[in-house]
């Protein structure tokens, strides 16, 4: 054994990794060799080896770490276009500033907290082992007497970017005041707030 290689132990069924070791492993554990400089993040706790799990290159037959893909399913709960209600709080906030023609979209806090929690979301960067399975866009549009065909605005946002920024704005030109705002449903709990 050199100083400067590693054990990589896991598990063959599921192939979640078990630890990274100095020693080299009994006879009938599943393990394969790595260099130090390959997994001296996981060793210094800024990766986490359960966020990894072990793949085996069929034409080489070599084995390596890859991130663990989290998927995120996402159904519509109504195919059909919702008018978002007026009131002060919901799980998707929708605000329009009609003298600044902005509308705000964001989730509301404690609820993106706990989706940022639940699918271990930091920032920008760990999004990479989320996998939006479904609905990944959440589509609103605004429009003027209580119809959808009267569009002022159809703004398409990712789901991913609402967890990850606090809030979506979108510019739009109307001379209408008589506005409301339809979506499809992905969550329970809209609410729509006008700014006068």
């Amino acid at each position: 054994m050199s100083d400067t290689t590693r054990y990589v132990l896991f598990d063959l069924e599921t192939r979640d990794v078990k630890g990274i070791v100095r020693n080299k492993p009994t006879l009938g554990e599943n393990y394969f060799e790595v260099e130090y400089n390959d997994v001296v993040e996981f060793i210094e706790g800024s990766k986490n080896p359960a966020m990894y799990y072990v793949e085996k290159d069929q034409e080489q037959s070599k084995f390596s770490l890859k991130l663990k893909k989290t998927n995120i399913e996402v159904n519509l709960l109504d195919d059909r276009l919702y008018k978002i209600p007026k009131k002060d709080s919901g799980e998707i906030i929708v605000t329009n500033k009609i003298k600044e023609n902005k509308l705000t979209i964001e989730i509301e806090e404690n609820f993106r907290n706990y989706l940022k929690k639940k699918y271990n979301i930091k920032g920008m960067e760990s999004l990479q082992h989320v996998d939006v399975q479904g609905n990944q866009f959440l589509d609103f549009v605004l429009a003027h007497d209580n119809d959808p065909h009267n569009l002022i605005l159809h703004q398409r946002i990712p789901l991913l970017q609402l967890l990850v920024q606090e809030k979506v704005e979108a510019i739009y030109e109307t001379n209408y005041n008589k506005q409301c705002v339809f979506t499809k449903r992905i969550y329970n709990d809209y609410a729509y707030k006008e700014i006068v």
